[in-house]
């Protein structure tokens, strides 16, 4: 009979934002869960790493120690951000290393906004350097919930020779030839200081055209609303666009 595998788990919690940490970490340990359960495996130990933006990381050096006196493998359980953190990028060529499976969120998925959020209303790219499908959520970082949010997501093909990589745009910039994709999604509401999943940006396909994100809600004194804002053709370079 083979011997069974053994894996050492590292976990990331960040305490500067405690409702973030709280679900990453739960997130974290279901992802472990679904790993073990197709990759069969004896857990050594389990470290988890308190991150700290430009600190180093004591429990990730623990865990490499650990695989390399029980010959095990490090298993990751995230690489995404947590909160306003930055993704995790491991490079550790000592050990072998295995990564949990990624957290599917559905669309209307809805998650804090995070410390350093632009006031009012933005769109939140949390993993923007990413190279695939990078998570949009529509952030509403002030004191009042909205009510009956519409977002329209369409792709436009423009004939603007060159635009800034990210940044609100107008529509009298845009010279329109052709959408590429359009989606609608209605949400009932989202509460004050919160963020709803509303999108995937694929960077290698949606990089070569104009996306527009147009959002129509309604206003506590009963009034509608909208707004909008438009991302460049290019790879993302920035965490935050305002809606305006």
């Amino acid at each position: 009979m083979d011997e069974i595998r053994r894996v050492v788990v590292y976990f990331r919690t960040r305490p500067l934002e405690p409702s973030f940490s709280d679900q990453a970490l739960k997130e974290q340990r279901a992802a472990v869960s679904h790993w073990l359960a197709d990759n069969p495996a004896s857990v050594v130990a389990e470290y988890s790493e308190q991150e700290i933006d430009g600190m180093p990381r004591p429990r990730l050096a623990e865990a490499v120690a650990k695989c390399k006196t029980t010959n095990a493998r490090l298993l990751i359980a995230r690489l995404e951000s947590i909160g306003s953190g930055s993704s995790f990028e491991p490079r550790i060529a000592t050990v072998s290393v295995d990564i949990a499976p990624k957290t599917i969120r559905e669309i209307g998925h809805i998650i804090p906004c995070p410390q350093n959020a632009l006031f009012g209303l933005s769109l939140y790219f949390p993993d923007y350097r990413g190279m695939r499908a990078v998570p949009v959520y529509l952030c509403n970082n002030a004191d009042r919930q909205l009510e009956n949010l519409q977002v329209t997501i369409a792709g436009i093909t423009s004939k603007i020779e060159s635009l800034p990589k990210v940044r609100s745009l107008t529509a009298s910039q845009l010279e329109e030839s052709a959408r590429a994709r359009d989606a609608s999604n209605c949400f009932p509401h989202l509460p004050a200081f919160s963020s709803t999943l509303i999108d995937h940006y694929e960077p290698m396909t949606d990089g070569d055209e104009i996306m527009s994100y147009a959002t129509t809600f309604t206003e506590r004194n009963g009034l509608r609303r909208q707004m909008s804002a438009l991302i460049g053709s290019g790879a993302l370079t920035a965490r935050f666009i305002k809606l305006v």
